[in-house]
């Protein structure tokens, strides 16, 4: 999970929990996936709740539905977008300003077994072999997917 904002606005603190919440009280604006549709969001709200300050934010939130949740960051229509990092780096007009503080962080873990005697069990130890590779790994963390 990350912050973005627009390509040229400065970089809000968000280094830990107290200044992530103050980051998010100082926005005018705030988007990220609804809670009700995305596991993103609803950690959001979570961590919203936690920090005591879901009320305060209620009043400047937008609740994405799809497509890319932090457009609207790049538009300038909406000044911070929370949302997975692997959602935030294709985004046109957006920055990724980082993850969350590691105190509020959740990470998505992605799992792979073959099941042994199976006719495809050779195709997915290679696939497996492919995706753990350095040059795969790299790729993938470009893109926003890395090991927590």
């Amino acid at each position: 999970m990350g912050v973005a904002v627009a390509e040229n606005a400065p970089a809000p603190d968000i280094s830990n929990a107290e200044a992530f919440k103050r980051t998010v009280l100082a926005a005018k604006s705030v988007v990220y996936i609804d809670p009700k549709i995305g596991t993103s969001g609803k950690h959001v709200a979570e961590v919203f709740q936690r920090l005591g300050i879901t009320e305060a934010v209620k009043a400047k939130e937008t609740l994405g539905t799809g497509g890319y949740i932090v457009e609207p960051v790049g538009r300038g229509v909406i000044e911070l977008g929370i949302h997975q990092i692997s959602e935030i780096i294709p985004v046109k007009g957006v920055r990724l300003v980082g993850p969350l503080p590691e105190a509020l962080q959740k990470y998505t873990v992605y799992v792979a077994v073959p099941v042994p005697g199976t006719p495809r069990a050779a195709a997915v130890n290679a696939f497996i072999a492919h995706l753990t590779s350095p040059a795969a790994t790299a790729r993938l963390a470009a893109a926003g997917y890395t090991a927590p």
